[in-house]
Order: C-alpha cells, then sequence, then structure tokens
C-alpha cells in the first residue's frame, strides 16, 4: 500500500501490524502515530520520506510492541521513536531510533 501525505494512527487497540507501506511526501510531523494504551503491534518493513518528525512515533502507554526493518529518508528526525521500558523493541531499522527511558 502507498500512503501519500497521510498519517496512520492507531488509538489504543492491541494486535495491530502495519507491513510493508510507503509513506511518500507526507509533510506531517509523523507517518504512524501509536497512542493510547496500546499493546502487541507489529510496525515493519515500511519506507518513509517527508515527514518533519518521527516517521513512527509510539507515546509512552504503547507496550509488548515491535519495530523492524523501517527505513526512514527524512533528515529531519527519527526514524522510530518509542518507549523502551515496557516489552516493546526496535531492530535493523535504517534511520535513528530513539529509545525513551
Amino acid at each position: 500500500c502507498t500512503f501519500v501525505n497521510a498519517t496512520i494512527l492507531i488509538d489504543g487497540p492491541i494486535n495491530v501490524t502495519i507491513q510493508n507501506c510507503k509513506f511518500g511526501e507526507n509533510g506531517a510531523s509523523t507517518s504512524i502515530r501509536i497512542t493510547g494504551i496500546s499493546k502487541r503491534h507489529i510496525i515493519a518493513f515500511n519506507a518513509g520520506t517527508g515527514y518533519t518528525g518521527e516517521f513512527i512515533y509510539a507515546d509512552d502507554n504503547v507496550t509488548i510492541s515491535t519495530f523492524v526493518g523501517n527505513v526512514g529518508s527524512s533528515a529531519a528526525a527519527n526514524v522510530v521513536n518509542y518507549k523502551a521500558p515496557g516489552g516493546s523493541v526496535a531492530t535493523g531499522n535504517i534511520g535513528v531510533v530513539t529509545a525513551r527511558p
């Protein structure tokens, strides 16, 4: 799937997978935003350009999720920004990954 000028918002559910998607020339600060009390997400093998903040951002209450193989091509900021305590992991991403304490 390909998204242009779009942000996907996951607000609170569990077991959401976003995989093999392209986000182009977003213009928004974030392409994938995960909020609320949510867990067990798989965000994998996505590519993003044109975002101004984080390509993928998970709020502090997002737990037990994995961020793997995502590619961000914006020089603006992070490809993944998530809260490290809580069982979430980020591996194999290309770009800056921030694991907040």
